[in-house]
C-alpha cells in the first residue's frame, strides 16, 4: 500500500518534540499524548521527493549548457 502507516517518510511530532507513529484503528496513523492540550504535527517527507528534485535540477544544468553550447 503506497502512503500506507508504515510507509517511510512520515515524521510526528508532539508540542516540538519528535514523537513515534502508531497504528491506530487497523488503517490510520496516531501518536500517544497525555492529557490536556497539545499541538501535534505530522508531515510526509519521503526521501523519493529530494532524489526527483536532484535529478531534476541535474538535467536543467544539462540543458543549460548544451543550450549555451549551440
Amino acid at each position: 500500500m503506497v502512503g500506507g502507516v508504515g510507509y517511510p517518510g512520515w515524521i510526528a511530532e508532539v508540542d516540538g518534540e519528535s514523537s513515534p507513529l502508531e497504528v491506530a484503528d487497523v488503517v490510520l496513523r496516531g501518536v500517544r499524548v497525555g492529557p490536556g492540550p497539545h499541538v501535534i504535527e505530522l508531515r510526509f517527507v519521503p526521501w523519493s521527493v529530494y532524489g526527483g528534485m536532484s535529478i531534476t535540477l541535474l538535467a536543467l544544468i544539462g540543458l543549460g549548457a548544451l543550450w549555451k553550447h549551440k
